[in-house]
Parts: structure tokens; C-alpha cells; sequence
């Protein structure tokens, strides 16, 4: 799902009187002035996934449809992923292998696994909503849900090695409810929503009832994570403000040591694209996850002293409101050193998707601009062919030559480089590399090829 560690997204404001220069008292890890864009020709290996916005113009523009597309990062090659046309995908999760996408569909209330290549899609057997893998649970591989929005997160034990996959029991991780005092002392009852989790912790947002005291919670899930975690085993800051601070667009790294987030209120406003400089939706910021017992820090300082870094996005997209120029819906990718997201908004100029290098603030944009991204995820390749067979997106030129019965080679990019009936042969040609032997009358994926 939308991953986990510790980060907040930021933004410059140009169009102001706030200087873009980075004041002397920032901290180091600041990545203000020194953001470039990247081209994905220069990216790792790897492939990406992502919905269209059903806001988007769908008629307009034959890549613009309800389902997941995936591409190559190096390249911009979608093919669609056949059996998710007639969902309204969100919460897209890659398992760290690879092999796996998850997802919500929002339109029919399901959750679905699917493999990359279209195969094997299976319901999950527990009540849909915000979802991703649960990695590291003390019993295996996990999905978990909010099972009761905002108040109740489950999980349910899945074996990815039975074809089809198979499903254990539905226990609750978290459970809300009741009443607390919040920081400016109403009384409240709390909720969650969007959470990630990893081993015993949940990092997600906090809601306090009715007053709408938005922020972040940090949760430890009792008995090394095999308990139920309620709203009092939170690491809880110093000085939390009477005022809702805000902070969306949360994710956490697949190892959960990291987390990142939209700052909201939170951090210097010289240094943090945050809603006090009216640079909210324009970065983020990239902390470690904080669990009960660890030392308790104060609510500007978890950014300003103890963040790994805080990003700024290009200066050129330091405009508008948050909802106007919007990059959000950040994704922690199975190499942490990347956060993926989408920029969206009614002034957004180059709407898509964006991979961000966050130790060097390295943007890249993934997607042609216009796209209606949102809820994607990025896959890097620990090997050319971790994924699998994959993909089937091939340029016209390769698919107008082919004949019924040839086994066709393809590059992982989707170039093909041979075709013919004897496979091995076509292997024999072939330079050191990855490629997809895809057979004609089928279009099946019929082997991975590693030279």
C-alpha cells in the first residue's frame, strides 16, 4: 500500500515575498535551492503502476480509463493491466518481491491481488477500505484494512505460494473508540484513516471528533504486534498544538524504519514547505518512524532537528493553493531512497506522476504531463526479471509484424529484438540481459529470459 517511514512533502513559494534562498539557521538536510529534474532514462531498472483519476478526461485521450496501467520507469510504456477495467482502483501496493499488486476498488467495495501480468486476480476475503501489505507481521504476510472507517484496522493472514492464494483468519490490529481529551482539553472521541503497517507500528492520520483536530498518530501494536492497539499506545509529541496542524499525503518504507508526509503546520517556515508559508502540497519530509518508548520529541522539532530530509518540489511548481498545484500521495518504493507521487490540482501544469530521490531532491517526472495519475507505486528491480514475466506493452512497429505461432522476444522496455518458433535459437542471439519471450496466438508471457 501506500508505504512506510518517515517523511513531509514541502514546496518554495516564488510568487511571494518568501525567499527562496535557504535562511542560515535550516538544517543541512534542506533541499530547497539545490532541486533538479532528472530524466527516467537515467532510473534503476524497474517498473511503476498507477490509476487514472476518475475525474480525469477519460474520452479525451485512450490512456485516460478506469483499471491500472504499468510502464517501465526508464520509459513511458503503459499497457493496462487486463481484469481491473472495471474497477476504480486506490491504495495500489506492490509487495517487496515484486509479484503482487493489491487494491482497493472503490466502486464495488472489494479488495483484489492481482499479479502484474493481469493472472490470478483474487478477492480478499475482508471488508474493503484503506489497505495495504502488512509486512513483517509476527504471522507472516498480511493485508490489512479499516475494516470499520476510522475506527477499527484488521488484517488477515494470505499464502502467496498456494495457487490461488489462500486466506487465514480476520483479527483487528486497531481499534478505536471511546472518548480522550485532545491537546486544547475538549473532550473527543479519536479516529484514524489512511494507515501503513509494518511489524508491530501503524503510522496514520488522527482525527479528534467533532472539533476536526487533524494530525498524525504513531502507533505500537501491544504483544509484538500480535495485540489490538487503541488510541492510548500512541508516541505522543511534548508540545502538541491546540490547533489541528494537518500533515497528509502519509506513507512508510517497506522496511518501516522510515516514514514521509506533507509537514502541514509542522516545522520552520523558513525551511518546511508548509501551510504556514501557504507552501503546503508543494513536498515533503522524510523522518524515522517513532514507536512507544522512544525519547518523546516536540512537534516542530521532529522536522526541524531529527528529519532525514525535508523536499522541496521544482521551483517552477511553487504556485497556488494546496488543492491548486497538489503533490501528494506519496508511495516509499521497495528502494527507500525513492518516494513516488502524483501532482494534481486545478493549476497543476504538469499533472502525472513524480519519482523523487529524496537524499538529493532528484525529481523525475515518470508519466507525459496531463496525465490524471493517482495512487501509484514503483517496483526497482533487485535482478532485470525479479517481476516475472512481464511486460506485454510493445511498440506498433514490433506488433505489426507478427505472425500466429512465433515465439517474439522483447526487451524489458518493450522493444522486440527477435521472433521466430525455436525459442532456443532466438536465445542463442541474444546479448547478456533481461527480456519477455511473449508467444503469438495468445499474447501470453511465456517465459522471463536472463542472459
Amino acid at each position: 500500500m501506500r508505504i512506510s517511514r518517515a517523511i513531509a512533502l514541502g514546496a518554495i513559494i516564488t510568487s511571494t515575498c518568501f525567499s527562496t534562498a535557504i535562511a542560515a539557521d535550516c538544517p543541512p538536510y534542506t533541499h530547497m535551492d539545490d532541486v533538479t529534474e532528472g530524466s527516467a532514462a537515467d532510473l534503476p531498472s524497474g517498473w511503476f503502476v498507477y490509476a487514472v483519476d476518475a475525474g480525469g478526461a477519460y474520452q479525451a485521450d485512450p490512456l485516460n480509463k478506469p483499471g491500472i496501467f504499468i510502464s517501465a520507469l526508464q520509459e513511458h510504456s503503459p499497457a493496462f493491466i487486463p481484469g481491473t477495467e472495471s474497477d476504480a482502483p486506490s491504495d495500489i501496493d506492490i509487495t517487496s518481491d515484486g509479484k503482487w499488486i493489491l487494491y482497493w476498488a472503490t466502486n464495488s467495495k472489494k479488495l483484489y491481488i492481482i499479479r502484474p501480468d493481469g493472472t490470478g486476480k483474487t478477492e480478499v476475503p475482508i471488508a474493503a477500505g484503506q489497505c495495504g501489505w502488512y509486512r513483517e507481521s509476527p504471522y507472516g504476510l498480511e493485508i490489512y484494512s479499516t475494516t470499520t472507517e476510522y475506527y477499527v484496522l484488521s488484517s488477515i493472514t494470505v499464502n502467496l505460494e498456494d495457487d490461488p492464494p489462500t486466506f487465514g483468519q480476520v483479527r483487528k490490529i486497531v481499534e478505536f473508540g471511546g472518548s480522550a481529551k485532545a491537546p486544547g482539553g475538549q473532550t473527543v472521541t479519536p479516529q484514524f484513516h489512511e494507515p501503513f503497517v509494518h511489524s508491530d507500528h501503524v503510522f496514520a492520520g488522527r482525527i479528534l471528533s467533532p472539533i476536526n483536530y487533524r494530525t498524525l498518530v504513531w502507533l505500537t501494536i501491544p504483544n509484538d504486534g500480535k495485540g489490538t492497539a487503541t488510541y492510548a499506545d500512541r508516541w505522543e509529541y511534548i508540545d502538541p498544538p491546540a490547533g489541528g496542524p494537518y500533515g497528509c499525503g502519509r506513507t512508510m518504507s517497506h522496511d518501516g524504519k522510515i516514514v514521509a508526509f506533507g509537514p502541514g503546520s509542522q516545522g520552520n517556515q523558513d525551511c518546511v514547505p508548509n501551510r504556514i508559508n501557504k507552501m503546503d502540497h508543494k513536498g515533503f519530509v522524510v523522518v524515522p518512524f517513532q514507536k512507544v518508548g522512544d525519547p518523546p520529541l516536540g512537534f516542530h522539532e521532529i522536522i526541524d532537528e531529527h528529519a532525514l530530509s525535508i523536499v522541496w518540489v521544482p521551483k517552477k511548481y511553487r504556485f497556488g493553493l494546496f488543492n491548486e498545484v497538489d503533490f501528494t500521495e506519496w508511495y516509499i518504493c521497495n528502494n527507500s531512497d525513492y518516494v513516488v507521487g502524483v501532482q494534481k490540482g486545478s493549476k497543476g501544469t504538469c499533472r502525472g506522476v513524480w519519482l523523487c530521490r529524496w537524499e538529493s531532491a532528484v525529481w523525475t517526472l515518470l508519466t507525459p504531463c496531463g496525465t490524471f495519475a493517482h495512487t501509484p507505486a514503483v517496483h526497482f528491480d533487485m535482478t532485470d526479471a525479479s517481476h516475472g514475466p512481464w511486460p506485454k506493452a510493445v511498440h506498433a512497429a514490433a506488433r505489426s509484424g507478427w505472425r500466429d505461432g512465433q515465439v517474439e522476444v522483447f526487451t524489458l522496455h518493450g522493444r522486440r529484438i527477435g521472433a521466430g518458433k525455436d525459442l532456443a535459437a532466438l536465445q542463442r542471439t541474444l546479448r547478456p540481459g533481461a527480456y519477455v519471450a511473449i508467444r503469438r496466438e495468445d499474447r501470453k508471457a511465456v517465459m522471463a529470459i536472463t542472459q
